[in-house]
């Protein structure tokens, strides 16, 4: 993990902060004071995206939150969705729900800030993954699920 001065200027250029009150309660009003571009007073849905997964992290990793137990799309419910929709942002569609995914690409791919299990969230693809014990460098790919099992007992 990074030293405290390298993730607050990561995050210093994401325009994130650590708000002491949770962003999901707070008003539309004062969300787009903290959120909403000066020169258009339109909402900087990225930012506020950023802000929300943030929090969401450092609140888990300080058990101040239970973890996600769910997946990204679950996320998108019950943190993002409800802020952006209070904000009068557009939610319908995939451009919001690909903003929240490249949100979470930055901040966990490309600044390492946290694990995507740090948050809790279910790994749906661990049934469908397994290591062979006689060929563990041989990789077996079955597109649908339902074929996984007959790959399975061929690898092992």
């Amino acid at each position: 993990m990074y030293d405290e001065d390298l993730i607050s200027h990561i995050l210093t250029g994401e325009g994130i902060r650590n708000y002491p009150q949770d962003l999901r309660q707070r008003s539309a009003e004062e969300l787009r004071g903290l959120f909403a571009f000066a020169s258009s007073g339109r909402v900087n849905a990225t930012r506020v995206i950023k802000n929300l997964i943030w929090q969401a992290s450092t609140a888990i990793r300080d058990g101040r939150r239970p973890p996600i137990a769910g997946n990204l799309r679950s996320f998108w419910y019950t943190d993002i969705k409800p802020v952006l929709s209070r904000l009068g942002v557009p939610v319908e569609g995939r451009r919001a729900t690909e903003l929240v995914y490249d949100a979470f690409v930055e901040l966990v791919t490309h600044h390492h800030l946290f694990h995507y299990r740090d948050l809790g969230f279910l790994d749906e693809g661990a049934p469908t993954r397994a290591v062979g014990q006689t060929n563990g460098t041989c990789i077996l790919f079955a597109e649908k699920d339902g074929r996984f099992a007959v790959r399975r007992a061929g690898a092992m």
